[in-house]
């Protein structure tokens, strides 16, 4: 990381009634961040870094942070599994046949 401050590309950032949102474009993986409840949160890359005062979220493409009333830091996971195969079961006569005979 360097010494002096250079901004995050694409890095938006919107007030909410109890802080400051921010949004960040891609994945979580190509940044490091620090949020702690009463202080500004720091956001990473191995060539720049930005402070985010009265951070209160910020939202990766794969993952959302949020500082919850206690000072917690909650992870919500977007769209990890959008791309994963579908698994269909393959048709089972058996089962067929028990459902007719109940019914």
């Amino acid at each position: 990381m360097s010494d002096t401050r250079t901004e995050i590309p694409g890095l938006v950032a919107e007030e909410t009634p109890n802080g400051i949102a921010y949004s960040v474009p891609g994945s979580s993986s190509n940044y490091s961040w620090k949020i702690i409840p009463d202080s500004p949160a720091l956001l990473w890359t191995d060539s720049a870094y930005q402070v985010l005062d009265d951070c209160v979220s910020i939202t990766f493409e794969d993952i959302n942070l949020t500082l919850d009333d206690e000072g917690q830091v909650a992870h919500r996971y977007n769209n990890v599994f959008d791309d994963a195969p579908s698994i269909e079961t393959p048709e089972d006569p058996e089962a067929e046949e028990l459902e007719d005979s109940v019914a």
